[in-house]
């Protein structure tokens, strides 16, 4: 219950943020503070990159762990 609440109140503060910052160019340092507002209190690293290894259900597939450096030039593509 208490996860919940924090999503739908995360949810709303990142519409406004996303409203509020419309012509902020799609950045790293942008993706990485709009990660911090959606995961604010439901995770201990929220708006950081990933460092550690992942799975996804269903799958026998491990996505590789992401490189801050490379991102900027594929956010452009």
């Amino acid at each position: 219950k208490r996860d919940e609440v924090f999503f739908i109140v995360n949810m709303k503060r990142a519409w406004y943020f996303l409203f509020d910052n419309v012509d902020y160019p799609n950045n790293i340092s942008y993706l990485r503070e709009l990660n911090k507002i959606c995961m604010e209190e439901l995770s201990y690293d929220a708006g950081n990159i990933r460092t550690a290894p992942v799975t996804i259900g269903g799958t026998s597939g491990i996505p590789e762990l992401p490189q801050e450096y490379p991102l900027p030039g594929f956010l452009c593509q």
